[in-house]
């Protein structure tokens, strides 16, 4: 019988404070005594520091595992090809977890765009070193053919079970373990959404039948907004019948009071500014955001950035593929990215539209932050 690992995608969540953490220090020390994995998406984005592995070892208990998504310049911008240097560089950093037993799978998640290749799809997989464990994600229904299935099985990479509006929720084994992943089934946004009691209980028999195929099951919830994903990875583990400790049900019964009762995580953000001495554009933004979303606007490259109108009454433009838009006549902020969909609510930034601001010209970009400030309470954030 395979053993099944239950987690979330992702720890460091702000808005998890309340619901799940009792307070925003120690998130990683505190998640590990809950769960026994976690899936790092961090690594999607950016090359971790060196220091980093180590850090989340020291951070955890033995036996936690990591598994963490291959960089998106592999699989978005190299899209499979001429990868094995990018590769080889992300799994040197990564190495310290491998040493320490602290290692997981990697996930190679494909964009929702690629079709099927399958050429260009066994030449990728037949440079994954045979000692690691890796699971692919595919995004697009062309994939879903018994040749693709057959090529993970000779390469012995799971395929990516999924539960998401976009992909039928196929179980399919192609490897020596299995890789699962809740995205939700948001309309708008995917992640914002709790699954039910109901939909849960569906896929107890389907992760039982699993067990008798793999020696592991690597289970993620990535449903993230407000809380949701740990508690239906609580609410799984209690449906397999997984032991739990003291600490495990007592954030359990906080969890369910937490959304029984539809209390919102309103955090003191939006602070008042300063009262003396100048006011620059960091502590304008500081205002509408916080120290991780502000941190990953600045890297955002300012050739990333494009303005496509801006007067008196309407700027407009582009953060990568996203869209921004602030209405300044109406007093109406939009975006359309998934995280807006959460920070939006309670009048904060993130790291897209911190990043719009600051690639604004600063005189501009001050009046206008000056202006959302002073007159927040008319102002509305809303999705695109």
């Amino acid at each position: 019988m395979g053993e099944v690992l239950v987690g979330t995608s992702g720890w460091s969540y702000v808005e998890w404070v309340g619901p799940f953490y009792k307070e925003e220090k120690g998130m990683l020390k505190f998640y590990s005594s809950i769960f026994s994995s976690t899936e790092v998406n961090s690594t999607f984005y950016a090359l971790p520091p060196k220091w980093m592995a180590f850090n989340w070892i020291k951070n955890t208990s033995e036996g936690f595992l990591f598994s963490l998504k291959i960089p998106r310049q592999i699989t978005h911008k190299l899209k499979l090809e001429n990868a094995e240097k990018s590769l080889n560089e992300f799994l040197s950093l990564i190495d310290p977890l491998a040493k320490k037993g602290r290692l997981g799978a990697f996930l190679i998640q494909l964009p929702p765009k690629q079709e099927r290749d399958t050429e260009k799809l066994e030449s990728f997989l037949s440079i994954l070193p045979e000692k690691f464990s890796f699971a692919v994600e595919f995004r697009h229904l062309s994939w879903l053919e018994e040749e693709v299935f057959k090529i993970l099985e000779k390469y012995n990479v799971s395929y990516t079970v999924v539960d998401e509006p976009l992909l039928p929720p196929l179980v399919k084994v192609t490897s020596d373990f299995s890789y699962v992943r809740f995205h939700g089934r948001g309309r708008k946004y995917w992640y914002n959404y709790l699954y039910l009691e109901k939909e849960l209980k569906e896929w107890v028999p389907r992760i039982e039948d699993l067990k008798n195929q793999v020696k592991r099951i690597y289970v993620y919830f990535n449903n993230h907004f407000k809380g949701y994903a740990p508690k239906n990875a609580l609410e799984l583990l209690n449906m397999l019948g997984t032991p739990s400790n003291k600490e495990m049900r007592d954030v359990k019964n906080r969890l369910d009071k937490w959304f029984e009762t539809g209390e919102v995580v309103i955090r003191p953000i939006l602070t008042k500014l300063p009262s003396k001495g100048k006011i620059g554009l960091k502590e304008l933004l500081e205002v509408f955001t916080d120290r991780r979303r502000l941190e990953r606007a600045r890297k955002i490259e300012c050739g990333e950035v494009r303005f496509l109108k801006a007067d008196e009454n309407l700027i407009e433009g582009k953060v990568k593929d996203y869209t921004v838009i602030i209405d300044l006549k109406n007093k109406v902020l939009s975006h359309d990215c998934a995280d807006w969909g959460k920070v939006c609510l309670k009048k904060l930034f993130c790291k897209h539209v911190a990043a719009f601001f600051l690639n604004m010209k600063t005189k501009k970009s001050k009046q206008t932050l000056m202006k959302i400030y002073e007159e927040r309470g008319d102002w509305k954030f809303k999705p695109l």
